[in-house]
């Protein structure tokens, strides 16, 4: 499965398919990452802990997505791994819970491709077609 990312005149646009929900999250990580940085470059030293709430399923990725942009300010990580996922999609608020692994931002070794400046609802969906979840947003950069 994996991510793509799709043109658009103003944003970047990306589109991930997976088997699992734990694989929607997963890929759309990987996928922010290598928007802003080339994440092969970065080190797996420092791990995160990140919970994330929202209403739906499709708000939660989305909630996720911004999350991890607002840890990469605050702290100053660059990541490039999102492991041990769980979802919890049976309640009325949808929880996922990741451990993000990383280090400290260095402009000599992570070369910073794109700002992104958040994850936004336009041109949102999360479908299941034929076994496999189809995640897409567009990226205001």
């Amino acid at each position: 499965m994996g991510y793509e990312y799709l043109e658009h005149r103003a944003d970047i646009g990306m589109r991930v398919s997976a088997d699992t929900l734990e694989g929607i999250f997963q890929d759309a990580a990987e996928g922010l990452f290598n928007i802003i940085y080339d994440a092969h470059t970065v080190s797996p030293i420092k791990s995160f802990s990140l919970l994330v709430q929202a209403p739906t399923l499709e708000f939660l990725v989305i909630e996720f997505l911004n999350e991890i942009v607002s840890l990469m300010d605050r702290k100053g990580i660059f990541f490039s791994q999102c492991v041990d996922i769980v979802i919890d999609a049976k309640k009325k608020i949808k929880v996922v819970q990741c451990v993000l692994r990383g280090e400290s931002q260095n402009r000599d070794k992570h070369m910073v491709k794109t700002e992104v400046k958040a994850a936004t609802y336009s041109g949102l969906s999360l479908t299941r077609v034929n076994n496999n979840y189809i995640f897409q947003c567009l990226f205001d950069v």
